[in-house]
């Protein structure tokens, strides 16, 4: 049963600039097994009230998310990349 999981960010400046986080995430995502398809990046600004960014990810089951949550590089990524510009997220996962 696949695991998808799909978290959205709106940032504290919106100015700020996600493409590097947006390939730190992708570079990581790369090293992990389990990951069927993954998306990431800035909104691209076609409706208003939209996030500013976000993340869908599919993975093979529940265990295959848990490595990528837990995973050191993303924690890093969350830690000194997200957190200090994030003023609010979302996440939904889904099984299917």
């Amino acid at each position: 049963m696949s695991f998808t999981h799909v978290v959205m960010f709106k940032w504290k400046d919106e100015s700020f600039d996600a493409q590097a986080v947006a390939e730190a995430l992708q570079s990581a995502v790369a090293a992990i097994d389990g990951v069927q398809s993954y998306v990431c990046g800035p909104d691209v600004n076609l409706s208003p009230g939209s996030f500013d960014f976000a993340v869908v990810g599919t993975f093979d089951d529940r265990d295959s998310f848990l490595t990528y949550r837990d995973n050191p590089e993303h924690q890093r990524i969350i830690k000194e990349m997200i957190n200090p510009h994030l003023e609010s997220r979302s996440v939904a996962q889904l099984e299917s």
